[in-house]
């Protein structure tokens, strides 16, 4: 199965027939390549990622973009890799439409611990601020994972429902868990280490 299952339980019903998807990450696994994935389903698939593998478009996820409004944009185990947060969750935020999706698994805190540089690992409680925040409905919000108890991830769904300004909150910084196990760049270095 190219899509993990802790994930498809996420992403199944919302790749769908003529479904706008923006994927962050040139995502693959021994399985495949996740594109391959959807689009035999049918979806309108993007990936965008620095490295430009895979067939993602290069992009700084860090710098503002505009491919397009999306249905679908997803996060698999991708922005806790990105060392500043708050770029990324406003470019994700403005590519999806209204009444769109916004799916993925993150690490959730003190987990993950050996994770390839995986700087910010998300609270519960950014997701639903950041939800409050941004006219966002969360659809579901619970632990998941791999499996091994040392890997929980939160998994999670949230649904667009005004066209609004994107609102990055004083305090949302702080509901992330810094992993102690990497230095985050001040620079615009960007590295990829074993997962």
């Amino acid at each position: 199965m190219i899509i993990p299952a802790h994930e498809l339980p996420l992403i199944a019903p919302y790749a769908t027939q003529g479904a706008r998807v923006l994927e962050h990450g040139n995502k693959k696994n021994p399985s495949g390549i996740y594109r391959d994935w959807y689009e035999s389903r049918g979806c309108a698939y993007k990936s965008i990622d620095i490295n430009g593998r895979d067939g993602a478009i290069a992009q700084d996820v860090r710098q503002p973009f505009d491919f397009g409004q999306f249905d679908v944009v997803t996060n698999f185990g991708f922005s806790e890799h990105v060392s500043v947060q708050a770029p990324f969750w406003q470019n994700a935020y403005n590519a999806l439409a209204v009444g769109g999706v916004f799916v993925g698994t993150l690490p959730k805190p003190n987990h993950w611990l050996h994770h390839g540089w995986s700087y910010w690992h998300p609270s519960e409680a950014f997701y639903r601020e950041w939800a409050v925040a941004n006219h966002l409905e969360v659809v579901t919000l619970h632990d998941c994972g791999p499996g091994d108890p040392a890997k929980r991830m939160w998994g999670y769904v949230l649904r667009k429902t005004a066209d609004a300004p994107h609102v990055w909150g004083a305090s949302f910084d702080a509901l992330f868990w810094r992993n102690p196990n990497w230095d985050i760049p001040t620079d615009d270095t960007v590295h990829y280490g074993a997962a």
